[in-house]
């Protein structure tokens, strides 16, 4: 799992981080670890979340979305964005993450 906290991609607002691989019960404590760092240093109005490079994503990826979600409960505070059609697009859709973030094809 690789985790990048962007800059370049982010407002003065908004919190960008890049993820690949896998979001996994291996891998979430050290991405939210990551995520918890940059939070704590300074105050977000928005997290986006790049998934569009994760391959595989289980009940503790989806653990950290729904943390991060109650970190900031408005709907459009939180994005995603996923790879269309790729497994963790189908995951979030079918357990109806949709209702509760936003999330949007990968450019």
């Amino acid at each position: 799992m690789t985790t990048t906290i962007n800059s370049d991609h982010a407002t003065a607002d908004e919190l960008c981080v890049i993820l690949s691989g896998d979001l996994d019960l291996r891998t979430r404590r050290a991405v939210e670890d990551s995520i918890a760092g940059q939070l704590s240093r300074r105050e977000y109005q928005a997290v986006v979340l790049d998934l569009s490079g994760v391959t595989y994503v289980d009940s503790a990826g989806l653990e950290l979305i729904v943390g991060i979600h109650h970190r900031y409960p408005d709907r459009s505070a939180v994005r995603l964005l996923v790879a269309a059609g790729s497994q963790p697009d189908r995951v979030l859709r079918l357990v109806c993450f949709d209702r509760i973030v936003s999330i949007a094809a990968a450019a």
